[in-house]
């Protein structure tokens, strides 16, 4: 029998599926007639989905901790759309449901540093072979498609926040090929599945973030106190021209807390009063003070925590 055939006709134990579905059962009670469509002698319950989904929904359907729920999936929404539908139609809540609280789980994040954990969780799932953007973190935009149809509690401050700091002109293609040097420095989405109200809100939402980042970058810029130099301006300057940087791009449209995240020193780029001799100062000229390198990543964690505060609150204000 061709393969397209049985992938099409999957013959599925009527009992267990009609016992779940009212919808499946009151299809089969039906009497029989004389030309009820039979398909190698069973009765046949056409539905109107693709093959590949209704493959997803069962698989789910029999299996609620299938590897279409792993949480590497960055397109899980997306993917799992079709399986959705067919659950919501038969009223087949436990496939529903498992399929909701799976994408709820990626967006529901407390902390930057719950969001920190996320992302690096989900890096480490990934084949860092192909170097995809799309494999930094989920796809926004299906999430929000399923959650306005299915249940929109799925419509995360977070999910909000990430969407607006998408590049806004680029769009999502299913393409293994979107590598991390594309010329722009945000990430792509489906703005197709938007209205245009929904993508006005985006934008709103993104100008909000950006008026709050552009009042509270200066408190990151600070003074040397420490005498390991003479004019103390190395640590000074470094401060000064990292926030001016940081507020440029910004305005290109980097991510926030990715942006914030990469400019921390850890211990890179510090020296010691021990390194410093008057003949080789020279060296350390682009370097700054290792009680300043400290303070600087101390600030930037509590500045994305101070941030990360506002997300709920914008939230809530523009959406």
């Amino acid at each position: 029998m061709p393969e397209e055939v049985v992938a099409n006709h999957p013959q599925i134990p009527q009992g267990y599926l009609s016992a779940q579905s009212t919808v499946i059962s009151d299809m089969l009670s039906l009497p029989q007639t004389g030309d009820r469509e039979l398909y190698d002698g069973m009765p046949v319950v056409q539905l109107l989905t693709s093959p590949d989904d209704l493959a997803n929904f069962l698989s789910i359907f029999y299996d609620p901790s299938h590897a279409l729920l792993a949480k590497d999936e960055f397109d899980l929404a997306y993917k799992l759309m079709g399986a959705l539908v067919l659950a919501d139609m038969l009223l087949i809540e436990p496939v529903k449901n498992a399929i909701i609280d799976r994408v709820r789980e990626d967006w529901e994040i407390h902390s930057v540093q719950h969001w920190r954990s996320k992302v690096n969780a989900f890096a480490k799932t990934q084949d860092p072979s192909k170097k995809c953007r799309k494999h930094l973190y989920v796809e926004p935009a299906a999430v929000l498609h399923s959650a306005r149809r299915f249940d929109e509690t799925v419509i995360t401050p977070m999910l909000i926040f990430e969407l607006a700091f998408r590049d806004p002109y680029l769009e999502y293609h299913n393409l293994e090929e979107h590598i991390l040097d594309i010329q722009s420095p945000a990430l792509e989405t489906r703005w197709d599945m938007f209205s245009t109200s929904e993508k006005r809100k985006v934008r709103n939402y993104r100008e909000e973030f950006l008026d709050i980042l552009a009042t509270r970058l200066p408190q990151l810029r600070s003074e040397c106190t420490t005498d390991y130099h003479s004019d103390q301006a190395f640590c000074t300057k470094y401060f000064r021209e990292s926030v001016d940087e940081i507020f440029k791009l910004l305005l290109q449209g980097y991510h926030p807390f990715r942006l914030l995240e990469s400019n921390k020193l850890n211990g890179l780029r510090t020296y010691s009063r021990l390194n410093v001799f008057e003949d080789d100062i020279d060296i350390y000229e682009d370097a700054i003070c290792i009680p300043c390198g400290r303070a600087w990543d101390e600030k930037l964690e509590r500045f994305q925590s101070d941030l990360f505060a506002e997300i709920p609150m914008v939230f809530q204000k523009i959406w």
